[in-house]
């Protein structure tokens, strides 16, 4: 069984784009969502593979908001505080919304307001 997610948050860290030993790439990211009324943050890993994430990984950078669609999964560990848990998104769809660094990447023109490509357009999808 696949469960769905969609979430809006934003970058706690630069994007990180990896080329693995099958020759697959995967840009790898985490996004947190903060409850206005608990202050309580909500952390998840989201992996994005193949051409969308290498085509999107330099504009990913800490601090963005990000639309992302994908599938939920859960990851556990043993930490060096026992068992540890996180949250994890294989992303299908990534929209970024802004905030966060507002420097331009390099050859990148200074007209462009969203800054990156966008994997379809949104406009007729938003979830609320």
């Amino acid at each position: 069984m696949t469960l769905k997610i969609t979430a809006i948050g934003n970058l706690t860290r630069d994007s990180q784009l990896r080329t693995l030993s099958s020759g697959e790439t995967v840009l790898n990211f985490s996004i947190a969502r903060n409850d206005r009324r608990t202050k309580e943050a909500t952390y998840i890993e989201c992996a994005v593979w193949g051409k969308l994430g290498q085509s999107i990984a330099q504009y990913l950078l800490r601090g963005k908001q990000v639309y992302v669609d994908g599938e939920l999964g859960m990851r556990q560990w043993e930490g060096q505080n026992g068992p540890q848990t996180s949250l994890t998104c294989r992303v299908r769809e990534i929209e970024i919304l802004g905030g966060g660094q507002q420097s331009q990447p390099q050859g990148q023109p200074s007209g462009d307001q969203s800054g990156a490509p966008s994997n379809g357009d949104m406009d007729d999808e938003i979830p609320f």
